[in-house]
């Protein structure tokens, strides 16, 4: 009796340790499995507007700007106007020196009036000598008078109708001549070729202005501008201009306005790229393009040369299907089929040819062809969770979201980092949540 006790109880010892193997096994493979996968943040798909848009740095100018330059040289005598000051057109803002150009205009007409007395005695004397000869031709024709003497009276009245033609050929010149100095000399005196305000002031009384030449630039004396019409002159980069139009709405910020957002549109676009003052090297790597954009509202804080940022809305789009930017991987269509194939012929991933990927030669992967996807959280068992690729369709990019046309369905759990893990992730890792992170992931910052 007490044998067959001893026995059952080893009997039910056994049962026991065969039971707790066959429980303890698994999970300590399973959490051995767990403590190599890494570990992902997850968030799901969402709707949401998507917004679009090319951002450039830009500078804040008037909308209608005029340099007054020096059309002549001289020296400054008086500046009518201040930096900043309202003017009018037609206010007359500063005046050069006028006695030499006062002299060259008095002297041209002068010479103008020698020019036409002049003409005045050529052509008595020419109608004289056409009178003398027509008299001396009725007597030659009568045979009264010699050759000689005709022929004497022809040419005395020839070079008296040549000296005719020559006066009055100084008459045009001299007119001309007084033309060119009355205008130099109105060039002394200079006028606001616009209403608006003095915006820079070059010159000081005194000071000469020098005429500008084909590689030398004359003197700016000073800027009158409109600034009751505002524009912002930003650089964008080759590859975003290709998507900026006339009329787009515009958002821009200026650095010393930080919490105001002033509104606008695309008014023009460059047509050839901005060329560079600081080039470094004769190699060029990427060009900008200068879009102008009018703003609208009160711009009466604003200056010109005030640093902004100009944001082109390109693209808007209304409740969309959208996930984070960071979630969205990029894989060769290679590596995509062969995913594939491995989910048909073995009824799951087991091969990693993704990291076959990375032994190819730089070349081979710059030629491959790439596919845009995501990567699902998926539930293949309990306590067993898989990484899948899903290749999708996106459409418009905004700066936190990017938009799905096709691919998802809107229910799924997707991986958005880190991005260390995203960047080596392949279809079928087995992958678990980061510590302290529930399956209900908070939206991504």
């Amino acid at each position: 009796m007490k044998r067959q006790l001893r026995m059952t109880k080893v009997r039910w010892a056994i049962v026991i340790v065969i039971w707790l193997i066959l429980v303890s096994c698994p999970m300590t493979v399973i959490n051995s499995k767990r403590g190599q996968v890494p570990a992902v943040r997850v968030d799901t798909v969402t709707t949401t507007d998507i917004t679009a848009y090319v951002s450039g740095p830009a500078t804040v100018e008037p909308r209608v700007s005029v340099d007054v330059s020096a059309n002549i040289m001289g020296k400054v005598t008086t500046i009518f106007v201040k930096e900043g000051q309202p003017v009018a057109r037609g206010d007359i803002l500063l005046e050069l020196e006028q006695t030499q150009y006062r002299a060259g205009r008095d002297e041209a007409v002068a010479a103008y009036r020698s020019a036409v007395s002049t003409v005045e005695l050529t052509e008595t004397k020419w109608k004289t000598a056409k009178e003398v000869f027509d008299r001396k031709q009725g007597l030659y024709d009568k045979n009264l008078i010699s050759r000689e003497q005709y022929d004497l009276a022809k040419t005395q009245f020839q070079a008296e109708r040549t000296e005719y033609e020559l006066a009055r050929d100084n008459v045009a010149r001299a007119r001309a001549a007084v033309v060119q100095a009355r205008d130099s000399l109105s060039k002394t005196i200079y006028a606001s070729p616009l209403d608006g305000v003095v915006t820079a002031l070059n010159v000081e009384e005194g000071e000469f202005t020098v005429v500008g030449t084909l590689n030398t630039p004359g003197t700016v004396m000073l800027t009158v501008a409109d600034l009751a019409a505002m524009q912002v002159v930003a650089d964008v980069d080759e590859t975003d201009v290709v998507n900026v139009k006339l009329e787009q709405p515009s958002r821009v910020t200026v650095d010393a306005f930080p919490d105001t957002v002033f509104r606008g549109e695309v008014i023009e676009i460059a047509s050839s790229a901005k060329e560079s003052l600081y080039a470094v090297s004769e190699e060029k790597t990427s060009a900008d393009f200068e879009v102008k954009v009018l703003l609208g509202g009160d711009t009466s804080a604003l200056r010109p040369g005030m640093t902004a940022t100009a944001d082109v809305i390109t693209a808007e789009v209304k409740n969309a299907t959208a996930i984070p930017i960071q979630a969205l991987v990029t894989r060769t269509r290679e590596t995509v089929a062969a995913w594939e194939e491995d989910r048909k012929t073995e009824g799951g991933p087991k091969t990693r040819k993704g990291k076959d990927e990375k032994k190819a030669a730089e070349a081979d992967r710059l030629r491959a062809e790439y596919v845009k996807g995501v990567f699902v959280f998926e539930d293949e068992k309990p306590l067993v969770k898989r990484a899948r690729f899903v290749p999708v369709e996106v459409g418009i990019m905004g700066d936190r979201y990017v938009e799905i046309k096709k691919g998802l369905t809107g229910d799924e759990n997707i991986i958005v980092g880190p991005y260390k893990t995203l960047r080596n992730l392949n279809d079928g890792d087995l992958v678990g949540l980061e510590k302290g992170k529930a399956d209900e992931e908070e939206e991504p910052s």
